[in-house]
């Protein structure tokens, strides 16, 4: 009995260090542009993983730098992060 209680108060704590707030605000394009420092980036229901949208980063000019960017606070004392995306290129 005393084995099984210590295996249920592991997994139960686990959970909790896993479940960590997204500092990406609207990561999925959801609210169109809201919280993105955008140049010529548009929202594309076209092309997406998931969810309803997704980001296209139109460039006019050949060899021109385009992107978009978000400022995010990070939590006192943190040692890491991990972001994830998806990538697809569209010619």
């Amino acid at each position: 009995m005393r084995k099984i209680f210590i295996a249920a108060l592991l997994a139960l704590a686990s959970l909790q260090a896993n479940a960590q707030k997204n500092l990406i605000r609207n990561g999925g394009f959801e609210n169109e542009l809201e919280s993105w420092n955008a140049g010529n980036a548009k929202v594309s229901t076209f092309v997406h993983k998931s969810g309803t949208a997704s980001l296209a980063i139109v460039s006019y000019v050949k060899g021109k730098w385009e992107g978009i960017d978000q400022k995010v606070n990070l939590p006192k004392n943190t040692k890491a992060i991990s972001i994830t995306g998806f990538y697809k290129r569209m010619m």
